[in-house]
């Protein structure tokens, strides 16, 4: 497939092309093919639904902090099925596994803090 024919599957799929995607395939084809391959891969799976994969991968978005893959996951799961308040629960629970892994990232730090009170 030429560049074109790629951007137009994608914006099919997705409504619109990401723009990290676009400049992608401006830049490497080989890249971004590889990319695809492996994203049509993974969601080969017949287990989950699309809604259900598309609120996951918001999720990791969120907690990665990637406003590309939070807007085109959010589009994907409400093309897909998902309302806003679903979506605003997958926003929660992702926000408190973000929290909870900074706790738990801070977890030497707040043994050092007990050992060394008196310092």
């Amino acid at each position: 497939m030429n560049k074109e024919q790629i951007l137009e599957q994608i914006r099919k799929q997705n409504g619109s092309i990401p723009k990290p995607l676009a400049n992608l395939a401006e830049l490497d084809l080989r890249i971004l093919g590889d990319f695809l391959a492996n994203k049509k891969n993974v969601y080969s799976g017949t287990e989950l639904d699309m809604k259900v994969k598309a609120l996951i991968a918001l999720g990791v978005g969120i907690a990665l902090d990637s406003q590309g893959c939070i807007m085109n996951n959010i589009q994907v799961a409400k093309k897909n099925g998902a309302t806003s308040e679903e979506i605003m629960e997958a926003y929660s629970v992702a926000m408190f596994s973000k929290s909870s892994s900074a706790i738990s990232g801070f977890v030497n730090a707040t043994d050092w803090l007990i050992q060394n009170k008196e310092i």
